[in-house]
């Protein structure tokens, strides 16, 4: 639902800015340093077959951590930043779909489908470990998009050390 997809990341982060970094000079900020993160994906970027509204909420979503961004920059003592991660294709119930052949895109039953044959999906432990050392590292731009592609990202044929 594309309502719920785009209305309820807005009203969560309004409520969390709101309750963590007032911007009001009434209160303090309850904490020194928020980070909110947007799970993004290639969709907020390109327009996909058979995928329009998720495309649209997608990128719904990605402008919001960019105004986020924007409106946030030094507004109060607590460092705002928001991140919208792509997590890369990878194989969920969301998916499914496309590798049992219910899709109204064939090109995109094909690419899920030459991915797994490939084994060129993302594995969500990588993904997610790859996320995680981007936050604690912090030297991403407030309101970036990052795709798991970008950058120095571990392959999905590395089995992970720790």
């Amino acid at each position: 639902n594309l309502l719920f997809n785009i209305g309820s990341p807005f009203l969560l982060t309004s409520r969390l800015l709101r309750f963590v970094a007032p911007n009001d000079g009434a209160a303090p900020p309850r904490a020194k340093r928020l980070r909110i993160v947007n799970i993004s994906s290639l969709a907020a970027k390109v327009a996909i077959p058979a995928f329009g509204l998720y495309c649209m909420g997608k990128a719904a979503r990605d402008m919001l951590m960019l105004q986020v961004a924007a409106e946030e920059k030094g507004t109060t003592e607590c460092d705002v930043k928001t991140l919208s991660y792509a997590p890369g294709p990878m194989r969920t119930a969301m998916t499914e779909p496309m590798f049992e052949g219910k899709c109204a895109s064939e090109s995109m039953i094909q690419s899920f489908r030459d991915m797994e044959k490939n084994n060129t999906l993302v594995d969500p432990y990588v993904s997610s470990r790859k996320m995680v050392r981007l936050l604690l590292e912090d030297k991403y731009e407030a309101g970036a998009h990052i795709d798991v592609f970008d950058e120095d990202t571990e392959t999905n044929s590395q089995t992970p050390s720790n």
